[in-house]
C-alpha cells in the first residue's frame, strides 16, 4: 500500500493541521512542505498510531478493520457504500464549517485523521479508485478483531493426550448395519458389538434423535431412505 507520506503529499495546510489536531498534536510552520514533514515525523511512531486508532468510535474501527482483513484496501465505491460518504467540499469551506468535528460517517471520520487514504491503484489487474490503509498504519494495527474463527472448548492437559483417536467415519458403519439389524428385528444380530468404539446404546439414540427409529425399535423407512 502507499505510505503516510504518499497519504497527505497532496493535501494543504489546512488539511494537514486538521490531522495534527486531531492526533492531539501542537504543532506549527512555514508551510505546508514544512508542516508535512514535522507531521509525519509524529505519525510514524507506530505507539501513537495505536493510540489514535484505540480511541476511534466503533462504527470507525470496524471499517478500519473490514479494510485491514482486505489486505489494506478496498474499492473506493464499495467502502463508502458500506461506510458513507465523505462531503465535498473546498478548503475554505472546510475550515469554515469544520465537518472533522461532527463527521457524517466512519468514512469522514477516518480521512480527517489521515487513517486512510484515497487513489487510482492497480489491483486485480486493472487501475481502480480504491481506499487504502496506509503502509504504516496498517503495520501498527492489531490482529483483526473477529477475524480468526475462535477454537471450540479447551486445549487437552498433557493427561488427555496420552492416547490419540484418529478421526473416522465408523460411526456411520454402525448406524447402517444396526438399521439392518432392527430391520430384520434381529439387532442382536449385528456384527461384533462389543468391540464398537461408540457403545450400541449411543448409535441407538442417535437413531432415535434423528426420528429414523422410535424407542420401541420401529422403523421410519422413508427417513431412513433419506438417511
Amino acid at each position: 500500500m502507499p505510505d503516510l507520506s504518499h497519504c497527505l503529499k497532496e493535501q494543504d495546510l489546512g488539511f494537514l493541521r486538521i490531522v495534527a489536531q486531531l492526533w492531539g498534536m501542537d504543532l506549527s510552520a512555514p508551510d505546508a512542505r514544512a508542516f508535512r514533514s514535522v507531521l509525519l515525523r509524529q505519525m510514524q511512531t507506530p505507539a501513537l498510531i495505536r493510540e489514535v486508532v484505540e480511541s476511534l468510535p466503533e462504527p470507525s474501527r470496524e471499517a478500519l478493520d473490514s479494510l485491514a482483513s482486505n489486505e489494506g484496501w478496498m474499492p473506493w465505491s464499495r467502502f463508502t457504500r458500506e461506510y458513507g460518504l465523505i462531503r465535498e467540499v473546498g478548503p475554505g469551506r472546510r475550515d469554515r464549517d469544520k465537518p472533522y468535528l461532527d463527521p457524517i460517517s466512519a468514512t469522514e471520520h477516518l480521512w480527517y485523521r489521515g487513517l486512510i487514504g484515497r487513489d487510482f491503484l492497480r489491483r486485480e489487474g486493472e487501475l481502480q479508485e480504491c481506499v487504502y490503509i496506509p503502509d504504516e498504519v496498517l503495520a501498527a494495527l492489531s490482529p483483526v478483531r473477529g477475524s480468526q474463527p475462535q477454537p471450540l472448548g479447551r486445549p487437552a492437559s498433557p493427561g488427555e493426550t496420552a492416547a490419540v483417536f484418529p478421526v473416522n467415519d465408523r460411526i456411520l458403519d454402525h448406524t447402517c448395519t444396526l438399521l439392518a439389524a432392527l430391520r430384520m428385528s434381529e439387532p442382536e444380530r449385528s456384527p461384533a458389538l462389543a468391540d464398537w468404539v461408540v457403545p450400541v446404546a449411543v448409535v441407538q439414540a442417535l437413531l432415535e434423535a434423528l426420528k429414523l427409529v422410535t424407542a420401541s425399535g420401529g422403523l421410519d423407512p422413508e427417513a431412513i431412505r433419506q438417511f
